[in-house]
This record gives C-alpha cells, structure tokens and sequence, in this order.
C-alpha cells in the first residue's frame, strides 16, 4: 500500500468496503475521537462504534463487540482498543477480515506502567479526577498538538464524558490484560499498524513487535505526532483507512 498522506480530503477509487468497519476507542475517549476520521471517509461508509464503557475486563469489552456486531467486519482498534482487536482475533478470527492498529502495543504492563496505572487509580477513588487528565494530556499530544486548544479541549471533553467510574474499570481491563505477543503469529488477517512518531506510550519496538510477528502486516508512522493521531493527523489516517479497504476490496475481487 503506498504512504498515505496528510490530506485534508480524502480521495478514493474503489467503492465504499462491503463490510462495516468497526472502531474501538482507547481509555477516555468517546466516539468523538473518531469524528475527524469519519467525517473524511466516502459518504456510505458503513461506520460502527464498538462500547468500551461497562465492562472492567478486555475479554467482556470484546465479547460485547462480537455480540453486537454484524457476522464480519474491519477491525479498527486505538490504543485500548487494539487490545480488544487482540481479543477480538483470538476469539472469533473467521469474522475479521482485516485489522488497523493504531497507537498500541501487544506487549503486557512492566511493573513500572503498573505501578503508575495503580497511582492513577488511587488519585482517581481520592476525587482527583481532573488531575489525572491534565496528568496524561502532555503524555497523549504530541508537542504541536499540545498548543492547539481546540484538541485539548476534544480531549478533556472526551475524558469528562468517559468518567471516573468508566475510567476504573477501563484501567482495570488494561491492569488485568493478557500479554498478545504470542498470539500475533496466529493472526491470519492483513493488518496495519499506524503509530506516531513522538508517542509516548507505544514506541518503534512495539510497532516493530506486531508488524513483523504478523504475517504481511503492513506498517506506518507518521511524522510529528504523539500518540492519539486520530486527532493530531485526522487526514493522514482517514486516507490510509481508504487506502487500506480499497486493497481489500481488490484483494476480494482477484480471489473470485
């Protein structure tokens, strides 16, 4: 697939993906995160939003996916929600046909992260909410994005709307996640992996960790962006989105 670019508009040759594609937020965010994206997409698209805010385990957020939606789909998973795609692909493969990564990693907590992700938890039963947002805003924005109003200001929207007792149990899904490395050879359905490349949460390893354990997989960074490229670079991954089901859609016609 050639480098996506940064568009503002998205182009597109092929029709709108036959299957519905399915996005999976990460902790604090809504399906907001995904506006900027799905305003891009081809009018049609056919757009779900998986609901990552009852459940306090990544196999009951995956589980509530698979019942909710239709029997195959794209997998579209940012952050948390790429460890509920993992999920997702070990418990019912058949009905991925292929996966975007964006912004996570297949590796379990070090003992530091928890340790860190337990502090947060401890300010957030204290009633420190709030200071845990401003806490992870320099952590999830790029520096460009920092400076922009408009995107902190969709961030600490998001995390108002997620909650404190929705942020718990998220923390305690990721808290109790199972390590994937070891299932991403078994992976069967292409797969991209987007990352920006000033996250500071996932790094190249992890990138390089899921792009080459998983057959095919195709990889891309993208330049000056921290770690919720949805909202930093909306343009870029729209247009890799579009780029990626259009192979698909190719792929699908060669193999009748």
């Amino acid at each position: 697939m050639p480098r996506a670019r940064n568009f503002c508009t998205v182009s597109v040759e092929p029709p709108c993906s036959v299957c519905p594609l399915v996005l999976v937020a990460g902790q604090l965010m809504t399906r907001q995160l995904w506006d900027p994206i799905v305003r891009l997409l081809p009018p049609g698209t056919d757009v779900r939003f998986a609901d990552v805010s009852q459940d306090d385990s990544i196999g009951g957020m995956a589980g509530r996916l698979l019942r909710s939606m239709p029997a195959r789909f794209d997998l579209v998973g940012f952050a948390m929600g790429g460890f509920v795609a993992f999920e997702v692909l070990r418990r019912a493969p058949e009905r991925v046909r292929s996966v975007i990564l964006i912004s996570t990693l297949a590796e379990a907590d070090t003992d530091v992260q928890r340790e860190r992700r337990s502090g947060y938890s401890t300010m957030v039963k204290a009633g420190n909410f709030d200071a845990v947002v401003e806490q992870r805003l320099p952590i999830l924005l790029g520096r460009r994005a920092q400076r922009d109003d408009a995107t902190v200001a969709t961030i600490r929207a998001m995390a108002r709307a997620t909650g404190a007792a929705t942020f718990l149990r998220q923390q305690m899904a990721i808290l109790n996640r199972v390590d994937s490395t070891s299932s991403l050879s078994a992976f069967r359905c292409p797969a991209l992996v987007l990352r920006g490349e000033s996250d500071a949460i996932t790094s190249a390893d992890h990138q390089n960790v899921m792009a080459s354990a998983i057959a095919g997989a195709t990889s891309l960074s993208i330049a000056d962006c921290g770690h919720v490229i949805p909202l930093e670079a909306p343009g870029y991954v729209a247009q890799s989105i579009v780029d990626w089901l259009g192979d698909r859609e190719q792929d699908g016609v060669a193999g009748h």
